[in-house]
């Protein structure tokens, strides 16, 4: 199946953008989705809370 965590979700995105893993950020709230995106070399970001801030999370990502 193609859905998440299953790489193939992952290689069936890159395809679709027609890019490569140094242009993404993968962000989501699921370990097992996060690892899963960094196992094929993409950067990821994994958010705890819905209620993180919007702001709290673009500086997490420029530090990517």
């Amino acid at each position: 199946h193609k859905v998440k965590p299953n790489k193939e979700f992952f290689y069936d995105i890159l395809k679709d953008l027609n890019t490569d893993v140094n242009n993404i950020i993968f962000i989501d709230d699921d370990c097992r989705n996060i690892n899963s995106a960094k196992k094929i070399g993409i950067k990821t970001f994994e958010y705890k809370s819905i209620n993180d801030s919007f702001d709290e999370i673009i500086k997490e990502i420029n530090k990517l």
